[in-house]
């Protein structure tokens, strides 16, 4: 059974070496381009581990034509990159500045802590700024001098696949159609794909199997593949290559061929050498690659569902859609109408997909206009699964009961009766107050509960004559009396 199924049953030990000594080594396409997108250190970590086989190495043509075909845009997306992270950084800075302002009109808030505040943030974001504009101008201007390309030109020298003929491309194509109808790995996730490239995964694996039947040697592919057109999973884990590459190799090649992720093959290159890599080198190889799997589709989409509200009272869900395994997901939600101050924004989970992990949720704003909600694993390094999460958030800039009492008209409106209805004893709001004595709402609450003259809650809350009467004096021997006297409007009749 063993020798019948080979191709089902895991390499042993010295199956393996002899794959690491003897085989050749191949790679696809993202293999060689991403050598552009990492960091200095996981870069040359890669290039020595491909080296390490020099004099036994392949190229497909099918590679070697895609690399050349998006080396040139793959580092023309740099500059790119370097636009987009000062953008950033610019909108870190105005972010911070508006959040400084916010402070500024709280008046109990010492105004050495905002300055202090104003200054350590914008100095941190000046030295970002300046760190950034450093990293760009010391970036290399691979377009104008290449080694990197060097020494893939020597890795692959004389060793590169020939170019199909017109009429073998044309049987591949119709292949390749039959396979990604009947989804037969690899590749047919990439239906979506203009021209030739939804058949591109399958040219690779097709050119690989007939060199490793032609040489008559054992291979090695490295790949960058994440998809499922490419593994096995199971209840989201990874578990190897699909079986039905294994088994048509097996088949097509009567050769061992194992295939293995980038970070995988740099690990165990590394262990054969007898050396350690770096925990930063695995994490951006898994993270360019994760980038890389969906360009086009961003990980998190929010969609907003607004329930009834007005000014100061809001609630609604944001339904949160991952699209693939993520450490952290933020949603922003609008606030509409805008609100008469900061509120305050308060969330709870009420779905979550099969599989995910207990979840902390958070939520906050600086602004009126709009506030974000925050997921993140309990687990510290256990990812959000893909799915749908929902999370249900209420924002109060004022009162509950100004939805639930229609006669509350908006405090601001100069024909709203501030007494809250037709009964002229009807207590005073604390936004009468706060608007007579030109105090932010938020901040005469706090005023009115730390000299304990009314069980205040939020700043439309209703409070008596004699409490504000009572705050007047705790005020006035605090020196600091209210601008004026206070003059109720009348009810409407």
């Amino acid at each position: 059974m063993r020798k019948l199924f080979a191709w089902y049953f895991s390499p042993t030990k010295d199956e393996t070496d002899s794959v690491w000594r003897d085989g050749v080594l191949t790679v696809d396409t993202n293999v060689l381009l991403d050598l552009y997108r990492f960091h200095d250190e996981t870069r040359e970590q890669l290039l020595k581990s491909l080296e390490a086989f020099k004099g036994r190495t392949w190229l497909a043509y099918q590679v070697a034509d895609e690399f050349i075909a998006n080396r040139t845009r793959v580092i023309a997306s740099t500059a790119k990159t370097f636009r987009d992270a000062t953008e950033t950084l610019n909108g870190i800075g105005k972010s911070l500045a508006s959040t400084v302002d916010t402070l500024r009109g709280y008046r109990i808030v010492p105004r050495t802590l905002i300055e202090e505040l104003n200054r350590s943030s914008s100095k941190a974001v000046e030295a970002a700024t300046e760190a950034l504009k450093g990293a760009e101008t010391a970036h290399p201007d691979y377009l104008q001098s290449d080694p990197i390309l060097e020494r893939i030109l020597a890795l692959f020298a004389d060793r590169v696949g020939p170019a199909p003929e017109k009429t073998r491309m044309e049987e591949l194509h119709r292949e390749g159609e039959e396979r990604v109808r009947a989804q037969v790995p690899p590749g047919y996730l990439d239906k979506q794909k203009d021209g030739m490239r939804p058949y591109g995964d399958f040219i690779l694996w097709r050119q690989v199997l007939e060199h490793a039947k032609e040489e008559g040697r054992p291979m090695i592919l490295v790949t960058s593949e994440r998809k499922e057109d490419w593994w096995e999973t199971h209840s989201g884990k990874r578990i190897g290559p699909r079986q039905e590459l294994l088994r048509e190799a097996h088949l097509a090649a009567a050769q061992r061929i194992l295939i293995h992720q980038t970070e995988h093959f740099v690990q165990l290159s590394a262990s054969r050498q007898g050396q350690e890599v770096k925990k930063d080198i695995f994490d951006e190889i898994r993270d360019i690659g994760h980038r890389r799997e969906t360009p086009h589709e961003p990980a998190v989409t929010t969609t907003q569902l607004s329930d009834a509200g007005n000014r100061f009272v809001q609630k609604g869900q944001l339904v949160l859609r991952v699209t693939r395994p993520v450490f952290y997901v933020t949603g922003t939600g609008r606030l509409e109408p805008t609100m008469p101050e900061v509120p305050d924004v308060t969330a709870e989970l009420v779905l979550k997909p099969d599989g995910a992990p207990q979840l902390r949720v958070g939520a906050g704003t600086g602004t009126d206009f709009n506030f974000n909600v925050h997921l993140k694993s309990v687990i510290q390094g256990e990812p959000l699964v893909p799915g749908v999460y929902v999370v249900s958030y209420v924002a109060t800039s004022g009162s509950q009961g100004a939805i639930e009492d229609p006669g509350v008209a908006d405090p601001e409106a100069p024909e709203a009766g501030w007494t809250g209805g037709r009964d002229p004893d009807w207590p005073l709001r604390v936004y009468e107050v706060a608007r007579q004595w030109s105090i932010p709402p938020r901040e005469l609450t706090l005023l009115f509960q730390m000299h304990g003259v009314g069980s205040v809650q939020n700043h439309l809350s209703r409070v008596s004559d004699d409490e504000v009467e009572a705050l007047r004096q705790h005020l006035e021997r605090d020196g600091q009396l209210p601008n004026k006297p206070l003059q109720r409007t009348k009810a409407p009749q």
